[in-house]
């Protein structure tokens, strides 16, 4: 996987002295020249700037042209550059944080994370506090409504208490609750219809609480017998899931997408007795 970095979110994680987990999670990060360019000039706060200069051996610096496209015109051209690299660049995942440009990336498929899934994701792995990050984060201008705070604070729960985490790295008994579904398309849907299905699917984690993962795209079996999308979600227990499938917003998103497919769904309980690795959550 290449992750790929705006400015905003590298620059909020130096401040919180939380920048090297980055590459604790991700080994190296990938900036288009625009943010490099912003992460480093002289309005650059100085150690953020030294920050970059130490750790270049582990950042790499890509060129990017976005093309004139009204999505991306409103964009400041760090968010501009690093949407279209990610557009560019097969299984990446895009950190961005200003709601703009989060929301023109999930209209094109992109897999999006923010500042919040790099603290919630590095506190999940031991590599820093959470809340005392999140209280460190509070102080600063960072803008983080009750309702955002609240989503990621219940990720960040449910993960650590499933078994994905916390006591299945002692070996303890848990459990996690896996949705997977597949999609035929009716023949007249067209291909930014597709797009339209993915994009919010991968939003749905930002907006119902209980859903710890998402995972969708476009099927590459040769075997995949006419079901072209695939994905899976993860839940702490069935009851978060049978939530999943009740809320308002997962409910308007079928109002308009069972029109469309001809779904198949499976649901299991997954048991769990042996240390795992655990993996990054990622927006998707």
């Amino acid at each position: 996987m290449i992750v790929i970095a705006d400015t905003s979110p590298v620059n909020y994680a130096v401040m919180l002295g939380i920048a090297d987990v980055l590459f604790q999670l991700y080994g190296r990060i990938v900036v288009p020249a625009a943010v490099h360019a912003e992460l480093t000039g002289s309005g650059a706060p100085l150690n953020l700037r030294r920050w970059l200069e130490d750790h270049q051996d582990r950042i790499e610096v890509h060129k990017a042209n976005p093309p004139d496209e009204p999505g991306l015109n409103g964009l400041h051209a760090g968010e501009a550059q690093a949407i279209f690299l990610a557009q560019q660049t097969p299984n990446s995942l895009l950190i961005i944080d200003e709601r703009e440009g989060r929301a023109e990336a999930r209209r094109r498929g992109i897999a999006v994370t923010g500042l919040l899934g790099v603290i919630r994701d590095g506190a999940l792995r031991g590599y820093l506090d959470f809340d005392a990050t999140l209280k460190h984060l509070k102080k600063t201008d960072f803008r983080l409504s009750d309702d955002i705070e609240a989503i990621v604070r219940e990720q960040y729960n449910q993960s650590r208490d499933c078994d994905s985490y916390g006591d299945s790295a002692r070996g303890v008994k848990g459990a996690m609750y896996i949705h997977m579904f597949a999609f035929r398309f009716k023949p007249s849907v067209t291909e930014e219809q597709k797009e339209r299905i993915i994009a919010a699917i991968r939003k749905l984690q930002d907006e119902i609480p209980g859903i710890l993962e998402t995972w969708v795209g476009r099927n590459e079996s040769p075997r995949g017998q006419g079901y072209e999308l695939g994905g899976v979600m993860k839940f702490a227990d069935a009851a978060a899931c049978e939530a999943y499938g009740a809320h308002p917003v997962h409910q308007k998103l079928l109002s308009w997408l069972m029109p469309l497919i001809e779904p198949i769904e499976v649901d299991f309980t997954i048991q769990r007795t042996r240390s795992v690795v655990a993996p990054t959550l990622r927006e998707r």
